[in-house]
């Protein structure tokens, strides 16, 4: 980097707006994604992103796109459950990627369960053989911990409905299992047979616990609605609804109320209107003991341990506090977390809780003490954006907890950059694969050595996309106001190219384009193409009709891609400015665009979690690959033309070819 200080002015000058939160989308299947895409069908290989009998042998074509899957996967996604095998010696970890178990002393890592779906839910059968998992697609699968083998899919004879797959329990005997899911069912499973035996509907509201109770031979589960609670007993062998109860009401309609069952299913936990916690027993109905919770913060979730003697509350301060469930004396409160509470397990023999939140980290603690054992970062979440080497050889992306992970793809190896002290919003590697920079929102522009992972330089500006001219001269750096600053990194002068042009909100990439004279933005519902050498604009593009997120340049530099909230994905013509088509995606945002390094194939990322292939000679979508289970946020083609990388919001990256 030559002067690179010279620009920092530029950039103090600059005002831009704070990011708005996006939410996440409903998890259910693509929904034109065929039967082969589903993610069940994706071969996931036990060994890393370099195996070779599985890698892509074919440049990726109109032809053969047909023929495309996943490869490999990079990151463990998204932390769904967490759940202690009866003994205490496996902890097992159910993520959108798949299931992770380590050792329950020592929590260093066991094994990986390459599932190929996310997996929603988890329980260990009482002898401690069996895992259950439950998927974002509704199926129930067997995982034989003794055998090694692949889960078994449980037959599922009834419902059409797709919701993800919410509380699992297994029977004392350890022959039934009882699940749950988004849509309120509840299902009963003959683990001898593999099947389903009994659905249970009825119920009011989102299930919050399920629990088999009085010997096995029957099933209560715990609903939560805007404003009734309720409870419900079934007869397993009938399906029978026995009896219901209205367990409280939130008279402010808020969704702060909280509920767990006991393991056993003797006992409910339920918090109230006035924070504190009420205990019923299930036999008699009656209350046990109120537990008077002296925090301000609502209460966000409750966790029995395995004896029932113990309880764990999370609020909305990210702190949790423990109670003796028999004495109604509150042990300890642990304020470790820096997310909100998003899990929470005992141990089986209630001397240690392990509990995550929202950035993926996870923390083992002394419930006596509120002491902390150990502490993991292995499911810390990535921001799913991304910048390759061009020789793909190293990924970097933004993580949750302000930091920066350099991956070494063939080696397997990860450094972790620090310096950040707020969100990372974006990063680009040089094309000499010397340099990564960042930009955060603590308003700076960083500058790291890709090999020793030090920072070298810093700009001040709050930035919100980057990228490098692929001559390595220019690098762009957009802010969320619109404006974008153009870097001219031999001589370390910068040029701002949308003066006089006032604010408008971006969230869209910045592109350049191959022959590095063109860059483009999205301000607006407008996309920006500017002239990189002589600085001056070259066309307003009109067209969408919301926020533009993806832009693109056809490598031929003809041809410029943008995608938008509004769903459509528009070609331009850039010798005339003129528009060429307009492709409509889906009716949610299109995220992210990349050209096949042939001109041939347009791949598209969205909201729906699909990847889409276009034929650009028939301008229809021709695949969807369906495997993240939430938003597609960055998509790119290999140099060869090989292989497809996508990043998702579920904290994983996909690696797809044709084998």
């Amino acid at each position: 980097m030559k002067n690179t200080l010279l620009f920092i002015v530029m950039l103090s000058l600059l005002i831009a707006c704070a990011p708005q939160e996006a939410p996440s989308p409903p998890e259910t299947a693509p929904e034109f994604a065929s039967s082969e895409d589903t993610p069940e069908s994706n071969d996931q290989p036990e060994e890393g992103l370099n195996n070779e009998t599985s890698s892509p042998r074919e440049v990726i074509s109109p032809e053969n796109t047909s023929r495309i899957t996943q490869i490999s996967i990079l990151g463990k996604g998204t932390l769904n459950d967490i759940a202690w095998s009866p003994d205490g010696t496996i902890l097992a970890f159910g993520t959108s990627a798949g299931v992770y178990l380590y050792d329950g002393h020592t929590f260093e890592a066991l094994r990986d369960i390459k599932t190929g779906y996310s997996v929603t839910a988890l329980a260990f059968s009482p002898a401690g053989d069996k895992l259950a998992m439950g998927s974002i697609f509704a199926d129930v699968f067997i995982y034989h911990l003794n055998e090694n083998s692949t889960p078994q899919k449980l037959d599922r004879r009834t419902g059409e409905h797709i919701g993800s797959i919410t509380c699992l329990a297994f029977s004392e005997s350890g022959n039934f299992l009882v699940s749950s899911d988004t849509y309120n069912n509840v299902r009963i499973w003959d683990l001898e047979n593999n099947v389903e035996t009994q659905i249970l509907i009825g119920q009011y509201g989102s299930i919050q616990s399920v629990a088999f109770t009085q010997n096995d031979t029957a099933v209560v589960s715990v609903s939560s609605g805007q404003s009734i609670h309720s409870m419900y007993l079934w007869d397993v062998q009938s399906g029978v609804q026995l009896q219901t109860w209205e367990i409280g009401s939130d008279a402010t309609g808020l969704s702060s109320f909280a509920m767990a069952l006991s393991p056993n299913g003797s006992q409910l936990f339920h918090s109230k209107d006035d924070n504190s916690i009420e205990i019923i027993d299930m036999a008699s109905g009656n209350v046990l003991m109120p537990l008077i919770y002296v925090g301000e913060s609502p209460i966000f979730g409750l966790e029995s341990s395995t004896s029932g003697n113990f309880l764990a509350v999370g609020n909305w301060e990210d702190e949790i506090h423990v109670w003796d469930a028999v004495s109604g004396i509150e042990l300890s409160q642990f304020d470790g977390h820096q997310g909100r509470i998003m899990n929470i397990a005992f141990s089986p023999d209630d001397q240690l809780i392990v509990s995550s939140d929202s950035t993926g980290i996870v923390h083992i603690w002394n419930p006596n003490e509120g002491s902390i054992i150990a502490t993991m970062d292995d499911f810390v979440e990535s921001q799913g954006t991304m910048a390759l080497t061009t020789d793909w050889s190293a990924l970097a992306t933004p993580m949750e907890i302000n930091t920066i992970q350099l991956m070494n793809i063939n080696a397997q190896t990860v450094l972790t950059i620090e310096g950040h002290t707020q969100i990372v919003n974006d990063v680009a590697i040089s094309p000499d694969g010397k340099t990564l920079v960042s930009c955060s929102e603590d308003r700076t522009v960083r500058f790291w050595d890709i090999e020793t992972g030090s920072q070298t330089n810093q700009g001040d500006f709050l930035c919100n996309a980057l990228a490098f001219s692929p001559n390595n001269n220019l690098l762009a750096i957009k802010s969320w106001d619109g404006h974008v600053l153009l870097l001219n990194e031999e001589t370390g002068e910068s040029a701002l190219l949308t003066g006089g042009l006032g604010y408008a909100w971006s969230q869209s990439d910045i592109a350049f384009s191959a022959d590095s004279t063109m860059v483009a933005a999205g301000r607006d519902h407008q996309v920006f193409v500017w002239d990189a050498i002589n600085q001056i604009n070259l066309y307003a593009l009109a067209g969408h009709t919301d926020e533009i997120y993806g832009i693109a340049f056809s490598p031929d530099n003809k041809t410029l891609a943008s995608s938008s909230l509004d769903g459509s994905i528009l070609l331009w013509n850039l010798e005339t400015g003129s528009q060429i088509v307009s492709l409509k995606a889906n009716n949610n945002g299109v995220r992210t665009l990349a050209f096949s390094p042939s001109g041939q194939l347009l791949a598209s990322g969205g909201e729906d979690g699909c990847i889409t292939i276009w034929d650009l000679s028939s301008m229809e979508p021709i695949r969807c690959l369906g495997g993240h289970n939430r938003w597609v946020l960055r998509v790119a083609f290999s140099p060869d033309g090989k292989q497809i990388v996508s990043g998702g919001a579920d904290s994983t990256f996909r690696f797809w070819g044709v084998p």
